[in-house]
This record gives structure tokens, C-alpha cells and sequence, in this order.
């Protein structure tokens, strides 16, 4: 997960260079997006980061990148597993199985209506990650399976600019997945309501001068 996340600020560093100088049709465009969803079953949050560019106002593109929160915990229940100690002999014990779930978007975002301070648009991303069942023993995290996950995002979303600098948002929309182990089929659809915060690069280069 650190890697993906170190690729991403990279990532958003070459875009920040290359268009730094571009024609004012072209926008650098970046926001913290936060998820509520259920996820095999079980309500949890995810975080994320969405970055990319606007042109003309109207058409959006880039990626982003999502994880469960830390403080959301899917407890599948208990599992009895055989494990190698330090001294290499085999032992029996229970532990408690916890679902992880991560993926990258690319996204396409129409912009519908757009005032001075607010908006109201229509997102859709295409998403590959993957949804993993692991367990602790000790201080060590062992991954017990983990599968390749593809799903389609739409949204309907809106924000609202407090400062030229800052707006706040949220939306509503479904996750469908498209291709992943038949064990877990859909039980990864479900409903998003999103809540994100979105920095306006403009504004916050012009507070700085």
C-alpha cells in the first residue's frame, strides 16, 4: 500500500510540473475523498486521494487511489490455522480473519453545473485492486488469501468552495464489480456516500503571492 501511495505523490508531482504552464483551459485538479460503503457485508470507510486534470471547465480526468481506514475493522470471524513457529515446528491456534480491500481508479468526471462557489457533477471510475483476508499472529500481519478485484464507480457529486482555496463536497453512488473470485461474486457491490474535501491549486497560489 506504501508503494502505490509513493507512486501516486510521484505521479501528481509530474503532473503539477507539466502543467504548471499550460493554457488556462487546462486545470491541475486534486482532492481527499472519504467513503462510506459495506464491504462483505460490513459497514466501513475508506480514504482516498483523486488527482488529475480539467479541461475547459467541463471534462475531468486522472486517477486515485483507496484503502479501508485504519479505525474500520471487517471481523469475518474466527479460523482455525496451522502456523510455524520460530523453531520451525507446527502449531495449531484460532485467530480472528479481517478483510482488506485497496484499488487504483482512473476516473472520467463530467462537469453538469457549475456556479461561483458550487457544482454538480457526474464521475465515473474504473477501479482494479484487491480484496485480501488476513489475520495477526503476534505483531505479523499473514495475508490467508487475497484475490484480484475489477469494478465500475458511477457518482452523482457536489461540492461547494468556502475559499478560493478550499471546498467541501459529497455525492452518492454504487460500486459494481465486474470481474473477481467467484467465493466473493458481488458481495463487494454496494452504495457509496462520499464525503471529500477539494484544494483548488489556483486559489492556493494566489493566498501564497
Amino acid at each position: 500500500m506504501l508503494k502505490k501511495i509513493n507512486i501516486l505523490l510521484y505521479l501528481v508531482f509530474c503532473f503539477v510540473i507539466s502543467f504548471s504552464q499550460e493554457e488556462k483551459k487546462h486545470k491541475f485538479i486534486f482532492s481527499f475523498d472519504s467513503r462510506n460503503t459495506v464491504i462483505l457485508g460490513q459497514s466501513a470507510g475508506l480514504f482516498g486521494v483523486k488527482f488529475g486534470i480539467e479541461h475547459n471547465k467541463r471534462h475531468r480526468f486522472g486517477m486515485g487511489i483507496y484503502a479501508i481506514k485504519a479505525n474500520s475493522t471487517i471481523n469475518l470471524g474466527k479460523e482455525q490455522i496451522e502456523y510455524s513457529t520460530e523453531n520451525n515446528t507446527l502449531r495449531d491456534t484460532i485467530v480472528d480473519l479481517y478483510a482488506g480491500f485497496d484499488y487504483l481508479t482512473l476516473f472520467y468526471e463530467y462537469v453538469w453545473l457549475t456556479k461561483k462557489r458550487w457544482e454538480i457533477s457526474t464521475p465515473v471510475s474504473f477501479g482494479y485492486g484487491t480484496a485480501s483476508v488476513n489475520y495477526n499472529i503476534g505483531k505479523q500481519k499473514i495475508i490467508y488469501a487475497d484475490v484480484p478485484v475489477l469494478s465500475v464507480e458511477p457518482v452523482v457529486s457536489g461540492h461547494y468552495k468556502v475559499f478560493s482555496w478550499i471546498g467541501i463536497g459529497a455525492g452518492v453512488g454504487y460500486r459494481k464489480v465486474v470481474y473477481t473470485n467467484k467465493k466473493i461474486g458481488h458481495r463487494l457491490d454496494a452504495p457509496l456516500y462520499i464525503f471529500k474535501i477539494k484544494l483548488f491549486l489556483g486559489g492556493l497560489l494566489k493566498t501564497k503571492q
